[in-house]
């Protein structure tokens, strides 16, 4: 196994740009929220409870985000101070991930298993990964790493697992650092 540092700073690049959804250069919070509302969208979860609950998620990791890492306090996180906090991770980047995006990406998975039978399937990924902007070959291929026994279909737990190896490995053996077509 050789460690790439770089691996996980292409990948946190990657995400940044994910959640940089009107592609100024700046993540904030209403960017965030429509990265939540896409998904939502997609997978027509018009529940307003639903609705609301998941996309209050995101606001603590927005509160999060600026106090660790805006830097010049203008309520905009730059690509810079995104990987920087997410790669020192207050000393300990993977509790740093769960903290922050662990809930989000754990409800996400439950909310696109439409069919609720605890796994995510191939079309699922597909268009969750489209909602983000994913190219679909890369998505397709970051799902094959994710479905190790190839029955097209991943857990909720290990495709959440997976997505939060993009934020913290920079071991290209683990099944998640590859999702977003680095390697």
């Amino acid at each position: 196994m050789a460690l790439r540092p770089d691996l996980r700073e292409r990948n946190l690049s990657s995400v940044f740009d994910m959640f940089d959804t009107d592609r100024d250069g700046f993540i904030t919070e209403d960017d965030l929220l429509a990265a939540g509302r896409r998904v939502l969208d997609e997978f027509h979860i018009t529940d307003d409870q639903q609705r609301a609950g998941f996309l209050a998620l995101y606001r603590p990791v927005y509160e999060q985000l600026s106090a660790h890492c805006d830097s010049d306090g203008d309520g905009r996180i730059t690509r810079q101070e995104f990987i920087k906090a997410f790669a020192e991770g207050l000393g300990d980047p993977q509790a740093y991930y769960q903290r922050l995006f662990g809930p989000v990406i754990e409800r996400m998975a439950q909310l696109i298993d439409q069919d609720a039978d605890g796994f995510v399937e191939a079309d699922e990924h597909a268009r969750c990964a489209a909602t983000q902007g994913m190219d679909e070959s890369v998505s397709s291929a970051g799902f094959e790493l994710m479905d190790s026994d190839a029955d097209g279909r991943v857990s909720v737990g290990d495709y959440s697992a997976a997505l939060a190896q993009v934020f913290f490995s920079q071991d290209p053996d683990d099944p998640g650092t590859a999702i977003l077509g680095h390697s």
